[in-house]
């Protein structure tokens, strides 16, 4: 898939289809964008992936990924939407270099591209080891998976 491609689906009518990966439990900015992405005519949600936003209190990245899970379960239960759209576990830590992490998050991801014929748009924010991780586990996924990462971190 080249850019010109990528550009020229953003830029059509055809509602896309998007699954929203993101570190849930930092600020509200995520919240409005699961929300936007349930509301919005020109998306079609599949579902939404948590991913860790930091460490908690016991030291572990798995509180933050948690906590990100548990939000995004508010937000569709305050949204009406609980058991309509699926809501998946992520990382439990960042990933390293050749040190993809497995969960249910990123075999939605894959499950999803293999699903689907036409381009499906990952929404990341914070945290992009289940992107990553996704990728690295099956790199055939890049035939139609485009990812659009906000997020605001160093790159080691």
């Amino acid at each position: 898939m080249t850019m010109e491609q990528i550009l020229a689906d953003i830029r059509s009518d055809r509602v896309k289809k998007v699954i929203h990966d993101a570190d849930m439990g930092m600020e509200m900015d995520d919240q409005y964008a699961l929300a936007f992405c349930i509301g919005s005519d020109k998306l079609e949600l599949l579902s939404a992936n948590a991913s860790t936003f930091g460490k908690g209190p016991n030291g572990d990245y798995s509180w933050g990924m948690e906590a990100s899970y548990q939000e995004i379960c508010k937000v569709l239960d305050v949204c009406g939407k609980t058991g309509v759209y699926p809501a998946y576990r992520g990382a439990t830590r960042p990933m390293g270099y050749d040190n993809p992490i497995d969960s249910e998050a990123v075999q939605n991801i894959i499950r999803a591209s293999h699903e689907n014929d036409e381009i499906i748009y990952v929404l990341t924010t914070g945290c992009a080891s289940n992107v990553a991780s996704a990728f690295y586990l099956d790199p055939t996924i890049k035939r139609n998976t485009v990812v659009i990462w906000l997020g605001g971190t160093n790159l080691e």
